[in-house]
């Protein structure tokens, strides 16, 4: 009993690591927490001098460090407005962070508090805060976010935050912001007094949300909510091979979106060699030999591609024997699989 506890929180502990400790922040919550929102490029980064402290930084939902300070000059403003053509925002990053870090020429849209003793803006989420982006991808956030702020407050808008909603979430770039809050059964819409309506889809709303995930030709991380989403409307028609020609398209660093991505065609199609395929990848884990971990995670992949091309459900009827050895010649460079062969 004792060894099988000591294997159990080694386990855990290894899985956290592989996870962001961040709390989830959307956009919707961004523009409606902050004071200004702004669109610049950076001019200037460096360092502080000393660490500047700040003790109500638990509103900025971040560390109370402040390492560093970025120049930004404004491009365009949202919300209330300032008549200054460069502001300062001070920011924290250290060599694990994973912290955004500000460079020179950088293009960034911020969502920001002022914080008058040090006469510096911060973020409202260090890391969610700030979205280095350029023209084409800003001007989907400025709709987004000027449809939001010219209906504050959202009482008694029910309709308007669950279309809202789902405009972000049928959108290439936006879409986790608007698919996360959507897979819950409420979204709030005032964060100081915590109102709540109740999420509400009509099936032309939900039909959206399909076409445009089927739409997205590569997926990626920020696509899971939105998948996830569209499977539990039921309507799985096509999904089970959407998932496939995703899978096929994984590359070496991103082995774990083949893990949700397998996790939602168990959804779909809860067999049990799914299920214990994804248990076996779950528990590379644990694995402390990189390249073997990824060898291992390249293994299953490729064997739940076999089970998913055998399944009645798809289009594949026939297994294509090749598939294994040519996503291992994706993944792999000719030193690598060399390497791995003394594994």
């Amino acid at each position: 009993m004792r060894s099988t506890l000591i294997i159990t929180i080694v386990v855990i502990s290894v899985i956290k690591a592989n996870a962001t400790s961040f709390r989830d922040v959307t956009l919707k919550e961004l523009i409606m927490k902050s004071e200004m929102i702004v669109y610049g490029v950076v001019t200037e980064s460096s360092r502080l001098d000393c660490t500047i402290r700040i003790p109500d930084f638990k509103k900025y939902e971040s560390t109370g460090n402040v390492t560093y300070k970025a120049s930004i000059k404004l491009i365009q403003q949202f919300k209330s407005q300032t008549d200054k053509e460069i502001i300062q925002i001070g920011y924290s990053h250290g060599p694990k962070s994973s912290y955004p870090v500000y460079n020179t020429g950088d293009t960034v849209l911020v969502f920001l508090k002022y914080n008058q003793k040090e006469n510096f803006y911060l973020t409202i989420s260090p890391w969610a805060g700030t979205k280095k982006i350029g023209t084409d991808i800003f001007n989907t956030y400025s709709k987004r976010i000027n449809e939001l702020l010219n209906n504050l407050p959202l009482n008694e808008k029910s309709e308007f935050i669950n279309e809202w909603l789902v405009k972000c979430a049928e959108n290439y770039n936006t879409s986790w912001n608007g698919a996360l809050e959507l897979n819950k059964e409420y979204t709030c819409i005032n964060y100081d007094s915590i109102d709540l309506v109740k999420i509400n889809l009509n099936e032309k709303q939900k039909l959206r949300l399909k076409k445009a995930l089927l739409s997205f030709e590569r997926i990626n991380y920020s696509h899971i909510e939105l998948l996830n989403q569209v499977i539990s409307f039921g309507e799985i028609n096509g999904l089970k091979e959407y998932c496939l020609t995703n899978l096929k398209q994984i590359d070496k660093p991103n082995l774990w979106l083949g893990y949700d991505i397998m996790k939602a065609v168990y959804k779909i199609d809860p067999k049990r060699k799914y299920k214990r395929l994804i248990n076996q990848f779950l528990k590379t884990s644990w694995l402390m030999d990189h390249k073997k971990k990824l060898v291992k995670q390249t293994d299953i992949i490729s064997k739940y591609i076999i089970e998913l091309e055998k399944s009645d459900y798809t289009t594949f009827h026939q297994t294509n024997p090749s598939h294994e050895k040519a996503l291992y010649s994706l993944l792999y460079s000719p030193a690598d699989r060399i390497n791995s062969a003394v594994l």
